[in-house]
């Protein structure tokens, strides 16, 4: 039990460290993203330099949610395994962590949001860069 209860604090702690690096390096892609692409309608004007800007600034994104979806898997994985040793030691911790939240019964999950953002950066990018 005791060997159980070693392992489940080291992947407990790796995992809280792990989200925690995820989160904090995608906030600073996305922010990146959004600040080049801001500063890109400074040169509207001037195409070439417009449309170069927006273009970095989405392959920062399409990095930022590669980025996230690569850590998203890793750290689900260890929760599925957290819940295999919660499940041996009797615990309840992730398993009550892992419940989603319900909206008309439906299940919410964030990354729902992230691929709502990729369609809307990505119909941003085909207007301005390919389109105008």
């Amino acid at each position: 039990m005791e060997k159980l209860q070693f392992e489940y604090q080291l992947c407990s702690e790796y995992e809280r460290s792990l989200d925690n690096k995820r989160w904090s390096n995608f906030t600073i892609l996305i922010s990146t993203s959004f600040l080049i692409i801001g500063f890109a309608f400074g040169f509207f004007e001037v195409k070439l330099y417009f449309k170069i800007g927006v273009g970095f600034a989405y392959l920062i994104f399409l990095t930022a949610v590669y980025y996230y979806f690569w850590f998203h898997r890793i750290s689900h994985n260890l929760r599925d395994h957290l819940i295999e040793l919660e499940k041996k030691m009797d615990l309840k911790i992730y398993q009550v962590r892992m419940m989603r939240p319900k909206f008309l019964g439906i299940k919410l999950y964030f990354h729902w949001a992230i691929i709502l953002w990729i369609a809307a950066y990505t119909l941003i990018f085909i207007y301005f860069v390919i389109i105008c």
